[in-house]
Protein backbone atom coordinates (compact mmCIF):
# COMPACT_ATOMS: atom_id res chain seq x y z
CA UNK A 1 0.00 0.00 0.00
CA UNK A 2 2.87 2.32 0.94
CA UNK A 3 4.18 1.67 -2.77
CA UNK A 4 1.57 2.28 -3.94
CA UNK A 5 0.88 6.17 -2.21
CA UNK A 6 4.64 6.57 -2.98
CA UNK A 7 4.18 5.81 -6.55
CA UNK A 8 1.23 7.93 -6.88
CA UNK A 9 3.09 11.03 -5.25
CA UNK A 10 5.94 10.14 -7.71
CA UNK A 11 3.44 10.52 -10.35
CA UNK A 12 1.82 13.54 -9.48
CA UNK A 13 4.97 15.56 -8.91
CA UNK A 14 5.94 14.67 -12.53
CA UNK A 15 3.07 15.32 -13.82
CA UNK A 16 2.58 19.11 -12.17
CA UNK A 17 6.52 19.38 -13.12
CA UNK A 18 5.08 18.69 -16.83
CA UNK A 19 2.34 21.00 -17.00
CA UNK A 20 4.55 23.58 -15.12
CA UNK A 21 7.46 23.12 -18.17
CA UNK A 22 4.73 23.22 -20.90
CA UNK A 23 3.72 26.31 -19.15
CA UNK A 24 6.63 28.30 -19.04
CA UNK A 25 7.50 27.30 -22.87
CA UNK A 26 4.48 29.11 -23.64
CA UNK A 27 5.58 31.94 -21.73
CA UNK A 28 8.52 32.06 -23.40
CA UNK A 29 7.69 31.83 -27.24
CA UNK A 30 4.49 34.68 -26.47
CA UNK A 31 7.61 36.51 -25.16
CA UNK A 32 9.82 35.44 -28.50
CA UNK A 33 6.89 36.69 -30.29
CA UNK A 34 6.34 40.19 -28.76
CA UNK A 35 10.29 41.22 -29.22
CA UNK A 36 10.77 39.34 -32.41
CA UNK A 37 8.04 41.63 -33.82
CA UNK A 38 8.61 43.84 -36.72
CA UNK A 39 7.09 47.82 -36.46
CA UNK A 40 6.39 49.08 -39.80
CA UNK A 41 6.16 52.69 -41.36
CA UNK A 42 3.70 53.48 -44.16
CA UNK A 43 4.52 55.40 -46.98
CA UNK A 44 1.05 57.01 -48.66
CA UNK A 45 0.99 59.10 -51.95
CA UNK A 46 -2.08 59.25 -54.50
CA UNK A 47 -1.23 56.88 -56.60
CA UNK A 48 1.50 54.59 -54.66
CA UNK A 49 4.16 55.10 -57.65
CA UNK A 50 6.68 57.50 -57.14
CA UNK A 51 7.50 59.22 -53.76
CA UNK A 52 6.18 56.37 -51.03
CA UNK A 53 7.53 53.65 -53.26
CA UNK A 54 10.95 55.52 -52.75
CA UNK A 55 10.84 56.32 -49.46
CA UNK A 56 9.69 52.29 -48.43
CA UNK A 57 12.85 51.07 -50.42
CA UNK A 58 15.09 53.40 -49.00
CA UNK A 59 13.95 53.32 -45.67
CA UNK A 60 14.09 49.79 -45.51
CA UNK A 61 17.52 49.74 -47.03
CA UNK A 62 18.53 52.45 -43.82
CA UNK A 63 16.92 50.51 -41.36
CA UNK A 64 18.67 46.61 -42.10
CA UNK A 65 21.73 48.98 -42.20
CA UNK A 66 20.90 50.06 -38.54
CA UNK A 67 19.54 46.36 -37.83
CA UNK A 68 16.49 47.98 -36.58
CA UNK A 69 13.50 45.53 -36.18
CA UNK A 70 11.23 48.08 -38.80
CA UNK A 71 10.17 47.63 -42.31
CA UNK A 72 8.46 50.36 -44.34
CA UNK A 73 5.45 49.59 -47.39
CA UNK A 74 4.37 51.72 -49.81
CA UNK A 75 0.29 52.85 -50.10
CA UNK A 76 -1.47 54.79 -52.05
CA UNK A 77 -4.91 56.81 -52.32
CA UNK A 78 -5.58 56.45 -55.42
CA UNK A 79 -3.50 53.32 -57.01
CA UNK A 80 -1.80 53.61 -60.42
CA UNK A 81 -1.55 50.71 -62.72
CA UNK A 82 1.81 50.67 -62.31
CA UNK A 83 5.10 51.95 -61.28
CA UNK A 84 6.57 54.33 -64.09
CA UNK A 85 9.52 53.32 -65.52
CA UNK A 86 11.62 56.50 -64.56
CA UNK A 87 10.94 55.04 -60.69
CA UNK A 88 11.83 51.63 -61.28
CA UNK A 89 14.92 52.83 -63.37
CA UNK A 90 15.88 55.30 -60.25
CA UNK A 91 15.51 52.45 -57.93
CA UNK A 92 17.85 50.19 -60.05
CA UNK A 93 20.33 52.53 -60.16
CA UNK A 94 20.47 52.70 -56.51
CA UNK A 95 20.57 48.86 -56.20
CA UNK A 96 17.06 49.07 -55.06
CA UNK A 97 13.74 47.71 -55.68
CA UNK A 98 10.05 48.31 -55.53
CA UNK A 99 8.76 46.57 -52.25
CA UNK A 100 5.78 45.96 -54.00
CA UNK A 101 5.14 44.48 -57.76
CA UNK A 102 2.22 47.60 -58.32
CA UNK A 103 0.47 50.23 -56.29
CA UNK A 104 -1.49 49.08 -53.64
CA UNK A 105 -4.42 50.67 -52.36
CA UNK A 106 -4.00 51.73 -48.74
CA UNK A 107 -6.03 50.30 -45.93
CA UNK A 108 -7.48 51.14 -42.99
CA UNK A 109 -5.22 47.47 -41.54
CA UNK A 110 -2.38 49.21 -42.79
CA UNK A 111 -2.94 52.67 -40.66
CA UNK A 112 -3.95 49.85 -37.70
CA UNK A 113 -0.86 48.68 -37.39
CA UNK A 114 1.47 51.38 -38.36
CA UNK A 115 4.25 52.62 -35.90
CA UNK A 116 4.21 55.45 -38.18
CA UNK A 117 2.55 56.65 -41.30
CA UNK A 118 4.24 59.32 -43.46
CA UNK A 119 1.70 60.90 -46.12
CA UNK A 120 3.29 62.93 -49.54
CA UNK A 121 -0.65 63.47 -49.94
CA UNK A 122 -3.67 64.11 -47.67
CA UNK A 123 -5.40 61.13 -46.39
CA UNK A 124 -9.01 60.67 -47.34
CA UNK A 125 -11.49 61.86 -44.93
CA UNK A 126 -12.38 58.07 -44.20
CA UNK A 127 -9.18 56.74 -43.21
CA UNK A 128 -7.91 57.13 -39.37
CA UNK A 129 -4.41 56.65 -38.29
CA UNK A 130 -3.74 55.62 -34.89
CA UNK A 131 -0.25 56.88 -34.22
CA UNK A 132 2.04 59.60 -35.01
CA UNK A 133 1.35 61.05 -38.85
CA UNK A 134 3.92 63.13 -40.78
CA UNK A 135 3.19 65.25 -43.47
CA UNK A 136 5.88 65.82 -46.22
CA UNK A 137 3.50 66.31 -48.81
CA UNK A 138 6.61 69.35 -49.68
CA UNK A 139 8.88 66.85 -51.39
CA UNK A 140 9.34 67.91 -55.00
CA UNK A 141 7.74 65.88 -57.49
CA UNK A 142 10.21 62.50 -58.36
CA UNK A 143 8.58 63.21 -62.32
CA UNK A 144 10.62 66.49 -62.20
CA UNK A 145 13.72 65.34 -60.96
CA UNK A 146 14.51 61.98 -59.56
CA UNK A 147 17.96 62.75 -57.44
CA UNK A 148 16.93 65.34 -56.16
CA UNK A 149 13.25 63.93 -54.73
CA UNK A 150 15.33 60.76 -53.59
CA UNK A 151 18.02 62.96 -51.83
CA UNK A 152 15.56 65.07 -49.81
CA UNK A 153 13.44 61.95 -49.10
CA UNK A 154 16.66 60.41 -47.82
CA UNK A 155 17.03 63.25 -45.38
CA UNK A 156 14.19 62.83 -43.90
CA UNK A 157 14.17 59.20 -43.39
CA UNK A 158 17.56 59.61 -41.42
CA UNK A 159 15.69 61.89 -39.02
CA UNK A 160 12.91 59.50 -39.08
CA UNK A 161 14.89 56.60 -37.91
CA UNK A 162 16.87 58.32 -35.43
CA UNK A 163 13.10 58.95 -33.90
CA UNK A 164 12.16 55.94 -34.17
CA UNK A 165 15.25 53.70 -32.73
CA UNK A 166 14.88 52.02 -29.40
CA UNK A 167 16.51 54.67 -26.58
CA UNK A 168 19.03 53.10 -25.50
CA UNK A 169 18.38 52.83 -21.54
CA UNK A 170 21.45 54.56 -19.59
CA UNK A 171 22.35 53.07 -16.17
CA UNK A 172 22.81 55.15 -13.55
Amino acid sequence: MKTLKNSCVILLVCLMSSVYAIAQQQNKKKGETNMNRVATVVFVCEHGSAKSVVAAAHFNKLARKKNLKIRAVSRATNPDEEIPANVANGLKADGLTAGEPKPKKLSQSDLAKAARVVTFCELPEDYSPNGAVEDWSDVPPISENYGKSRDEIVIRLKRLLDDLKPKKIQED
